[in-house]
């Protein structure tokens, strides 16, 4: 049995959002969590983890328009190893989080975290039911401004 399953939950440090060439919304986000703990001669420290993870389809879309930048999230999904060769041909790789779910954390009372305003006629998202998108991660990959 194989698993690649992977769960973070933090702080959205920032969010960009485009189209691939078909036209599919991705959203790439950084998302940092924070692990406070005491060193060896007792002081309080800290350890800030930084993990790229990626939307597409329909996910991107709801993600780009409910969540910014310090907004807490939770997500879920595969680890996914981009590879590529940089300009000076070095051989380069990434470790990003495939989303295949996500969630609201927190208290989305703030004027900081409210949604942004819903065009006319567009359906409101339901619930936290963000879970049941249908749309696929594509098989090639997507990193950045370049599929991979």
């Amino acid at each position: 049995m194989n698993i690649n399953k992977v769960r973070f939950a933090g702080n959205i440090g920032s969010i960009k959002s485009s189209a691939m060439p078909d036209g599919t919304a991705v959203a790439n986000l950084r998302v940092a969590a924070t692990k406070r703990f005491k060193g060896r001669d007792g002081s309080q420290q800290e350890k800030t983890t930084w993990m790229t993870a990626t939307a597409f389809g329909r996910r991107a879309e709801v993600i780009s328009q409910y969540f910014q930048k310090g907004d807490p999230i939770y997500v879920e999904g595969e680890l996914d190893i981009n590879v590529w060769e940089d300009e000076a041909k070095q051989k380069r790789q990434s470790v990003q989080i495939n989303i295949r779910e996500f969630h609201f954390v927190g208290n989305r009372q703030s004027a900081a975290s409210q949604p942004a305003a819903q065009p006319q006629g567009a359906p409101a998202p339901a619930g936290n039911g963000f879970d049941d998108f249908d749309d696929d991660i594509p098989s090639s990959g997507y990193f950045g401004d370049e599929c991979v």
